[in-house]
């Protein structure tokens, strides 16, 4: 059986660009899954928008312009790669912090503040594949991590204030509960 997106691909590829209600229409398929399809695949890069409620196929996905921009430059900035794309600055810094999350770039800040990012490993011409949900995912578990660590700094840092007083003045002051 032939998946929703699927169906909707290739009627787009037929009929150049629809809305959501032509789309429902034309699959026999309600308009809600429709939706989701479709935002599901604008979101993937797939469909492009033209205008409010009209979709066609995506020349190319999106991440893999931005590949193939990346390889051929090396070093990028978020800004220039949402530019050369015809993206947001807010995918385009998505997508980067994805490939810094795979290793496959570093970054690093220049003199006026902005993150370049600079290619590692160079995967081949395909886009690596691993979905930018995915990554956010791993990124907000690293961050919780690093958290944990300066947390665990803060208390050690805390412990050793505590023994240093305890050791010069060995009570607390008057009204104040030990901790």
């Amino acid at each position: 059986m032939t998946s929703r997106r699927e169906r909707i691909r290739r009627l787009l590829e037929k009929s150049g660009r629809m809305g959501i209600m032509d789309i429902s229409k034309a699959l026999d398929i309600a308009r809600k899954d429709v939706n989701h399809a479709v935002q599901t695949m604008h979101k993937k890069g797939e469909l492009e928008r033209v205008v409010r409620g009209q979709y066609r196929l995506a020349e190319k996905s999106k991440r893999a312009r931005m590949w193939k921009i990346v390889r051929a430059r090396g070093n990028v900035t978020a800004e220039v790669l949402a530019e050369l794309t015809d993206s947001t600055l807010q995918y385009a810094q998505k997508y980067l912090r994805a490939l810094v999350a795979q290793d496959i770039m570093a970054r690093s800040r220049r003199g006026d503040n902005t993150w370049v990012y600079r290619l590692k490993h160079d995967t081949g011409p395909i886009a690596p594949a691993q979905s930018i949900k995915e990554v956010d995912r791993l990124l907000a578990w690293q961050e919780i991590q690093e958290a944990k660590r300066e947390a665990e700094q803060k208390m050690n840092h805390f412990m050793k204030l505590m023994e240093a007083y305890d050791e010069q003045y060995g009570e607390k002051p008057d009204g104040h509960a030990a901790a």
